[in-house]
């Protein structure tokens, strides 16, 4: 065998050896994607899977903490409201089932707080315009004119009905049309949020 031949046969060898190393590294890789793709099918399967920890982050059972908070912190709880609005006393003069008398009678306490039935509270403003020689047109306004429209547009929102829209829309990220139908459902206002218009005197935006 000759250098030329013998050299060839090298370089053969060592692209085989080279072939062989990228196929195992490949084959590596395949496997590794493998797992991962059967692990995210695992968890796709389980309707608790995003919420899930992974084996790995678990904590094992020796070393949970005890729940709760530590001894001798201070308690938590709901406070009392600073007013009443309306009491209920229910008596037990004798007892419901037999009427029989009674014995050890306690007074027991219960505060409980509710939303009260919402209504649209509707306030009709009536103002004037006039024309003064020196000043020209005048006109009379209120601090809850969100808007100065006459005709079609004299129904307007005010301005903690816009204020509570705007938070819906732009702080807890409601679209329009939901933030329309919580203000229907729980507040009774009838908004159709189908368009926005700029009030001219100034730079915010009322729905209609």
């Amino acid at each position: 065998m000759d250098d030329r031949t013998k050299a060839v046969i090298d370089e053969l060898r060592a692209e085989v050896k080279r072939l062989k190393e990228r196929i195992e590294s490949l084959e590596q890789e395949n496997r590794r994607l493998r797992e991962e793709l059967e692990k995210a099918q695992q968890q796709m399967a389980r309707q608790a899977a995003p919420f899930r920890r992974e084996e790995r982050k678990k904590i094992p059972p020796d070393e949970h903490k005890p729940p709760g908070r530590k001894a001798g912190h201070p308690g938590s709880y709901r406070k009392e409201p600073d007013h009443i609005d309306e009491t209920i006393e229910l008596p037990l003069d004798n007892c419901p089932k037999c009427s029989g008398p009674l014995t050890d009678i306690e007074r027991m306490e219960q505060i409980i707080e509710e939303i009260p039935p919402v209504r649209p509270h509707v306030v009709k403003v009536i103002t004037y315009r006039g024309r003064c020689p020196c000043c020209g047109v005048v006109e009379t306004h209120h601090p809850l004119q969100t808007s100065y429209g006459q005709g079609a547009a004299k129904v307007q929102l005010g301005p903690r009905a816009l204020a509570l829209a705007a938070c819906l829309n732009k702080v807890h990220g409601l679209t329009v049309r939901k933030t329309c139908r919580v203000l229907h459902d729980l507040c009774g206002l009838r908004i159709t949020g189908n368009r926005q218009v700029k009030q001219p005197h100034e730079n915010a935006l009322i729905w209609q």
